[in-house]
């Protein structure tokens, strides 16, 4: 019976730790500053950029074609046509969805 009652006797805190995290520190402590640096201002500004120029290819994507002659041979359009509504329309709302 004699260890379990040495365990408890060690276990207890002592006196003076206890005193130590009692008591209120003197004054108030920064532990962290967070400061917005040049960096974020950057990158805040590239982030923009990057909205515009999708958004911008958004809307050349659904801008029509440019009309052809009739005099010119055009080549049959099929399903890998990029001149296709489907496929304008498919990366319009790819480059909306990066843009947002």
């Amino acid at each position: 019976m004699a260890a379990p009652r040495r365990l408890l006797l060690a276990l207890r805190p002592l006196p003076a730790r206890r005193s130590l995290h009692d008591a209120a520190p003197p004054r108030d402590v920064l532990l962290f500053e967070h400061e917005r640096g040049r960096f974020f201002a950057v990158l805040g500004l590239f982030c923009a950029g990057q909205g515009v120029f999708w958004a911008s290819l958004a809307v050349a994507a659904l801008a029509r074609p440019p009309a052809r002659t009739p005099d010119a041979e055009s080549p049959p359009r099929g399903s890998s046509d990029l001149r296709s509504t489907l496929w304008r329309c498919g990366l319009a709302l790819g480059c909306g969805a990066i843009a947002r």
